[in-house]
C-alpha cells in the first residue's frame, strides 16, 4: 500500500503566501486598532488639568502584532477602576495637590473631604477598558474578513 500526495508545492506556496500575507495583515490591523483605542481612550478620559489624557499613549511590540495603549500617571488606576472605601486617602499626593488646585485649603475642609472618600471612596471614571472593548470586535471581524479572503487567494 503507498500514498501519493501531489501538489505539495502548490500547497507549500500558497501557505508562504499565507504566511506573508497574514503578518502584514495582522500587523496592519493590530496598528489600525491601537490608533483606534487611543484616540477613544483620550476622547473618554475625565479632563481636570489634561495630564492624566495627554499621558495616554501606544506602542507596538513583537514585530507590529502587540499593541499597547496605556498611561503613566500614577493616579490612573483610581481614576479607572475608582477607589474602594476605607483605604487611605490622606496618602495621595496626587489627591492633596487637587485640593490646592481646587482652593481646598482650610484644614477642617481638606480633612472633611479626605475623611469622606476615605470611608466611600470614588466612583470610578473608567476611559481605557471601554475604548479596547468599543475596538476589539471590530478589530476580530476586519482579521476574520482578511483572513478568509487571503484563503481565498491561495486557493486560486
Amino acid at each position: 500500500m503507498s500514498i501519493r500526495l501531489e501538489g505539495m508545492s502548490e500547497l507549500r506556496k500558497a501557505l508562504l503566501t499565507i504566511t506573508g500575507e497574514g503578518l502584514r495583515t495582522a500587523q496592519r490591523e493590530v496598528l489600525r486598532s491601537t490608533l483606534n483605542v487611543h484616540r477613544r481612550a483620550k476622547e473618554l478620559c475625565p479632563v481636570d488639568t489634561g495630564r492624566l489624557r495627554n499621558s495616554i499613549a501606544f506602542d507596538l511590540r513583537n514585530n507590529g502584532i502587540s499593541g499597547i495603549v496605556g498611561t503613566n500617571v500614577d493616579y490612573a488606576t483610581e481614576v479607572e477602576f475608582g477607589r474602594a472605601g476605607g483605604t487611605g486617602a490622606d496618602k495621595s499626593p496626587g489627591l492633596q495637590k487637587w485640593m490646592t488646585r481646587k482652593g481646598i485649603t482650610q484644614a477642617n475642609h481638606r480633612n472633611n473631604l479626605l475623611g469622606s472618600i476615605a470611608r466611600n471612596g470614588t466612583r470610578a471614571q473608567p476611559f481605557l477598558f471601554p475604548a479596547l472593548a468599543e475596538e476589539q470586535p471590530h478589530f476580530f471581524a476586519r482579521m476574520r474578513s482578511e483572513f478568509n479572503r487571503a484563503f481565498v487567494r491561495a486557493g486560486q
